[in-house]
């Protein structure tokens, strides 16, 4: 996956509901790692927001416990090897429908071992370098929180995921 500063690109997530006498089962998993490239021709900050999604559950915009009918995706940026656990995650890491921009603690562990995720000045979504010159590339970890038990709906749904990229 590649960003422009001058275009967007998105990733779409699966999600897999589990489910016990036909009611989901609340999950919290890091459900997967991407990877978004710089091929403008100037440094970037990279942006994350929720595009689109299928299926009747809303996005949580907090860190309290999802409720029924709702989930909570979260994003960090990292060093390509990094063990992202859920619990490097917190409230400057959510994902909504509105268009925020990666900084020093947005959408960056504030809890993980920096010999773990890195530095957020070197590897997270700000301040991206240009292809050829700097570090252009920036690897996401995505944590998604299901809703409560008693959540109903469809057993598969996607989320588009949209990256775009500002000087």
């Amino acid at each position: 996956m590649a960003a422009k500063a001058d275009g967007n690109t998105s990733f779409r997530l699966y999600l897999l509901s589990l489910f016990r006498n036909d009611l989901i089962v609340s999950f919290i998993a890091v459900v997967i790692s991407t990877v978004v490239r710089n091929l403008s021709n100037t440094n970037v900050d990279f942006n994350l927001h929720i595009a689109s999604t299928t299926g009747s559950w809303t996005p949580s915009e907090n860190m309290n416990e999802v409720d029924i009918n709702r989930y909570r995706l979260m994003g960090a940026f990292a060093v390509h090897n990094a063990t992202i656990t859920s619990a490097d995650f917190g409230d400057d890491d959510i994902i909504t429908t509105l268009s925020n921009g990666a900084n020093a603690v947005e959408y960056w562990s504030q809890t993980a071992d920096v010999s773990d995720v890195g530095t957020s000045a070197l590897n997270g979504g700000f301040n991206v370098g240009v292809e050829g010159l700097a570090d252009n590339e920036r690897h996401l970890f995505v944590r998604f929180d299901a809703g409560a038990v008693g959540t109903t709906g469809s057993a598969i749904a996607y989320l588009n995921v949209g990256v775009t990229a500002t000087q």
